[in-house]
This record gives C-alpha cells, structure tokens and sequence, in this order.
C-alpha cells in the first residue's frame, strides 16, 4: 500500500510534508517463521499491478541512485520499492560504508528534490522521491550489517522492525485464492490511479491526536528506542494514511485509523528492543539469539555449557561467549543449574520450558 500510495498523497504538518513510506524489516531466525515467503506475496502483487518500480536484490548504492535517477526521467518522480527477501544481499557490509544507509537515511523523508555528484558517474538528480523497504532478514545478520551508531539519530530509528521469535500456529498445506489475489491487484491499480491529493485529519481524528500528542505521548524511561520515538508521532499518521486508503478513496483520516496505527505500533515496539539490543556495544551479543536457539533446540531444551562451546567455538574465545550467557541469563531467558558431578561445569535451560513444566 505505501510503495502504490507513493507521493500521490500527502499530509501537511505546517513546515513539512508526510509522505506514506515505510522502511520495514521482518526479523525472525532462519526458516522460523517463513519471512521471506511474506515478503514475496507483497512482492508478487506489486509486480502483477505495475504499480511502482521494484529495485534488484543486489544493488550498489551508486546503482540506486542512477535507478530513482532514471526513473524520475521517465515518470516524474523518483519512486520505488526496495525488495530484499534477504537483507544482506542487497545491503552488505561493504556497501554500509559506501554511503547506503547514508543514502536511504537522507531519502526517507520523501525531499522534492535530491542531487548527487561523483567524479566518475557524473550527476544524478531525483525529483520527488518516495522510496519503500520490504526486506527480511536473521537477527545474526541484521547485528552484522546495521552499524551500533545507526540506532540513534540514524538510519535505524527510521525502520519498521518486526521482530518474531516464535511462528504461529503451523498450517501444513497453505492455499492461495486466486480471486482475492485478482481482487487486490485490481484495487492497487485503482488506488494508484484515483488517489491523488492532500489527505487531512477528520475533526474527531484531529481532536484524539491532539489529545494523543500533547498530553498521553511520552518517551519510555529507559531511552533505548529514544530515536525511535522522536518520530514515532509521524508514524503514527503515515500509517494512519496507509489505513484509511485501504477503505475508501475519501482523502480523509479518520480517528480508528489513528487509534488502529498507534496499536500497531506499540505491538511492534514490545518485540523492537530485542532487535535494539543486537546492535549494543558488545559485538559478540549479536550472536545471542544463535546461542537461544542452540539451547532451545537441544533435548530437554538444556546443553551443558561445555557443549555450547564445542557449537560456537569457530565465532568467539570462551571470554566472549562467557558474556552472551550471562546477557542471557541476565534477559532471563535462560538459567545456569550446576551438573550432578561436582566440579563438572554447569548446563543452561531455556526458562520457558522450565515455566511450562511448572
């Protein structure tokens, strides 16, 4: 909905614009929860509609910039989905310091206009951008990628991250239905063709967040996602927009569509500090969630610290590895019991289990 809205639509805020952009990542371990699966249902409808421009898997940050360059040149406006069923191929390691997430931080408020020079590849000029993300990716690889000074007043504060730990309910044969599929590309088509102009606040949608913003929002004490709620109000309408197209073609957001974004939202956030949390100033935690999984997997959902080191011996010392067990006993997601044998060492248990048998 947000790469079809585009900058058809806007809000005023007075000194600014809101456009209905969202960089989203799906964060989940491998194969957990079939992230990359959701991410090409959303892919497949848009490609269906042609609605907007899907950028390649594999891009440099020199070749999106000459894409939304193009782009602008044949359409007017420099608009596209960035697609990534695996984050790290479309943005390494390599590419973090070739300007990137410099880039895609400077894009995400949707300027008018946007120009880039270079000594070799001359000038690229954008006009109007809009860029979405819909990427996926492991909490490993997500720790890997983003650089720990991004989640402050950078690029990270700007992501939608979901973050699961666990799959729902298991369907072992999934259907599709062709005629909603038909259905919903029809009415993307529609959306991006009819839906155009200024969207306003509804007088009671205007009062709640009033109301909302001057005297209930508040940032946590903790000030891990501060970033994130120093944008969190505009959130709150851009998702508010996304809603409220998807009802009717009426340029008008209503007060359920604010209250439905805000719920949303703060759902998100209850999983988003995990993710914050990967990207803390010990390097070696980024590992965390590969070692919970190691001991969640294990008979009785219980291995001996002995044989956590024989699994991770390859990516850390016994020093490193000593401080995401105590970070994750600390996070009270596991706990230490001494083995029968004195003197034997200790085995680690994930606290879940130990509150089921209970």
């Amino acid at each position: 909905m947000s790469a079809t809205l585009g900058r058809n639509i806007w809000l005023n805020r007075g000194f600014y614009q809101i456009y209905p952009n969202h960089y989203i990542i799906l964060l989940a371990a491998s194969a957990e929860c079939r992230k990359s699966v959701a991410v090409d249902i959303a892919r497949e409808l848009l490609e269906k509609a042609k609605v907007v421009s899907v950028s390649a898997e594999r891009i440099t940050n020199a070749d999106l910039l000459r894409q939304l360059h193009n782009i602008s040149k044949e359409t007017g406006n420099s608009e596209m989905l960035i697609w990534a069923d695996e984050l790290k191929t479309f943005l390494t390691t390599e590419d973090t310091h070739k300007g990137v997430i410099t880039t895609l931080t400077r894009l995400f408020t949707c300027p008018t206009t946007f120009e880039n020079r270079t000594k070799t590849a001359g000038v690229d000029f954008l006009v109007n951008t809009c860029v979405n993300i819909l990427a996926a990716t492991t909490p490993t690889d997500f720790a890997e990628i983003i650089p720990g000074a991004a989640t402050g007043s950078g690029f990270v504060p700007r992501l939608h991250i979901i973050f699961q730990e666990f799959p729902r309910e298991k369907v072992g044969w999934p259907s599709k239905d062709p005629e909603m599929e038909r259905i919903l590309v029809n009415d993307l088509m529609h959306i991006r063709k009819e839906m155009h102009g200024e969207m306003v606040l509804s007088p009671k949608a205007k009062d709640w967040w009033d109301r909302w913003y001057e005297k209930e929002f508040k940032f946590p004490p903790d000030g891990v996602l501060n970033g994130f709620y120093g944008r969190k109000h505009d959130y709150v309408i851009k998702l508010g927009m996304v809603l409220a197209a998807g009802k009717k073609d009426e340029l008008v957001v209503e007060k359920e569509d604010l209250t439905t974004a805000l719920a949303l939202l703060d759902n998100m956030e209850a999983n988003m500090v995990r993710a914050y949390e990967l990207l803390g100033s010990v390097p070696t935690l980024k590992y965390a969630d590969a070692v919970l999984k190691q001991i969640k997997n294990a008979k009785g959902h219980t291995l001996k610290k002995s044989q956590i080191y024989q699994k991770n011996w390859r990516r850390m010392d016994a020093e490193d590895l000593g401080k995401v067990l105590q970070y994750l006993e600390e996070s009270r997601k596991i706990f230490s019991t001494p083995l029968a044998k004195r003197g034997a060492g200790v085995k680690y248990t994930l606290i879940e289990q130990e509150e089921e048998e209970e």
